[in-house]
């Protein structure tokens, strides 16, 4: 409900601030606050007014998330090398044999956390290259 409130907040700024009009008003729109009413029902009764947060991930299990990650990658480069198993100590037991998996979920979880938006909205849209683009803009 919050971010529809938001939304019509905007919205009646804008139009204020353009037109002088607010279409809260129920003598200008006296069929509007009914409208709203049933729009914001409509959305209750969909499931949609309420959105559960939870909170925020622990400092002490982002850094192990990346540190995991950091050493996947390692090993991931050392294969071959002399110091590979060194490396691949690093990793839990479970997963060394799936190393080129947890590069992926990781890649997947840095991009949401940093990329995406809320509830992972426009994860589908997101391309190879609209990363690429970023990273050659960014060095310009």
């Amino acid at each position: 409900l919050g971010y529809a409130s938001k939304i019509r907040g905007c919205i009646k700024n804008n139009l204020i601030e353009e037109f002088k009009i607010d279409i809260t008003d129920p003598i200008i729109f006296p069929e509007g606050s009914r409208r709203w009413k049933s729009f914001i029902q409509d959305l209750a009764a969909k499931g949609l007014a309420e959105t559960e947060h939870y909170g925020e991930v622990d400092p002490v299990t982002m850094e192990m998330i990346f540190e995991l990650l950091a050493d996947v990658e390692e090993a991931l480069e050392r294969r071959g090398q002399a110091d590979y198993d060194a490396c691949l100590v690093k990793i839990p037991i479970q997963y060394r044999d799936r190393l080129n998996y947890l590069q992926q979920r990781g890649a997947m979880f840095t991009v949401q956390l940093f990329e995406a938006r809320r509830g992972g909205e426009n994860m589908d849209q997101l391309k190879k290259l609209t990363l690429l683009s970023e990273k050659i803009q960014s060095r310009s």
